[in-house]
């Protein structure tokens, strides 16, 4: 949503003011979309239950008969179809048509299947990332700051108990919808059908779609493969063996700040990325940096600094030059606390 302040920027091609329209409104179309579905239920709940207005203060002959246009609600739903299924079928038919990308895919059948399989998980997940992203939308809205918590790269796996936490508002409303749509029109279930399965389903599909037992279930049947996956390009791989070397040397378990303090050039090059400091304007302070000049002031060594600081604090000391400075004089332990002394 940021992209909204430089989509109008002078000097970017079409194609990129496109490109950040798209992405842009892969998020403003979640809160479209729960508008959308919320008037259609207000629709529905008026025509059951509150009578029509047959004669108006205005004099007529005939009765004003509720309308309901059938034919352009049908059109709509078929033009919403062909934008969310267009981009997968015209994937699938160049899939089937290099051969190289076919067979890299399991063949035919099997890049058949998988598309078939990916749009209906995707369908069941569509409205769990609906409230997810209108929820995000929302706050930003409101003034808020929703986090942005880095991918997760290893196997995904997260506690039960979590996905529970997370997802149970979600089981909740689809059972609601459930519950009230049979009280009210059975039809109305069946038209939702997709949205209120995905809910109800949401815990479920939440742990699924990240065990990593099912994707390697679903790689030995030749489910969902990707070309890159039977020709694994050289860079992936060198990125891999990297990945293994650094972890083998145990870098990946290595404290930030501790880096930082420990390694001037790694400071030094740190720093050169960081963004020019900007000017403080009087009285403009936020709470983190000022807890976190507050403990690095107070600490008489790194160890106790770590321990008083915590994520955001540490996240704001690592993008300010003014507190790394702080940081690095800090003696690292104790000892050399007291030596010094």
């Amino acid at each position: 949503l940021q992209h909204i302040r430089v989509v109008t920027a002078k000097g970017l091609h079409w194609a990129t003011r496109q490109h950040f329209f798209t992405g842009i409104m892969s998020y403003l179309a979640s809160p479209l979309w729960m508008a959308q579905l919320l008037v259609g239920l207000i629709l529905v709940l008026q025509a059951r239950y509150i009578r029509p207005e047959y004669f108006t203060d205005q004099f007529t002959l005939f009765p004003t008969w509720p309308r309901f246009d059938a034919e352009r609600s049908l059109s709509l739903f078929q033009l919403t179809l062909a934008i969310l299924l267009a981009p997968k079928i015209f994937g699938l038919i160049v899939g089937l048509v290099q051969g190289e990308t076919r067979r890299a895919a399991g063949g035919p059948i099997l890049l058949v299947l998988s598309t078939i399989f990916e749009i209906f998980l995707s369908a069941l997940l569509a409205p769990i990332m609906m409230l997810v992203q209108s929820g995000a939308v929302s706050a930003i809205l409101m003034g808020r700051d929703t986090g942005w918590n880095p991918q997760r790269r290893d196997d995904g796996s997260i506690p039960l108990r979590d996905i529970i936490r997370r997802h149970r508002s979600h089981v909740m409303l689809g059972l609601f919808c459930l519950m009230g749509g049979l009280m009210i029109s059975p039809s109305l279930v069946a038209w939702m059908s997709p949205t209120i399965a995905g809910l109800i389903l949401a815990v479920a599909l939440s742990w699924a779609s990240g065990q990593l037992s099912i994707g390697l279930w679903l790689k030995r049947i030749g489910l969902l493969k990707t070309p890159e996956e039977a020709d694994v390009p050289e860079i992936a791989t060198r990125a891999n063996q990297l990945s293994q070397e650094i972890a083998a040397l145990g870098y990946d378990d290595v404290d930030g700040l501790e880096a930082v303090h420990a390694f001037p050039a790694l400071k030094a090059a740190h720093e050169m990325f960081l963004p020019p400091a900007k000017k403080r304007q009087r009285g403009e302070v936020t709470a983190e940096r000022a807890l976190a000049e507050a403990k690095l002031t107070d600490a008489n060594t790194l160890e106790e600094a770590k321990n008083w600081l915590k994520p955001k604090e540490r996240i704001v000391v690592l993008h300010d030059r003014a507190l790394i400075s702080l940081l690095s004089r800090l003696p690292a332990d104790a000892r050399t606390h007291n030596a010094k002394g």
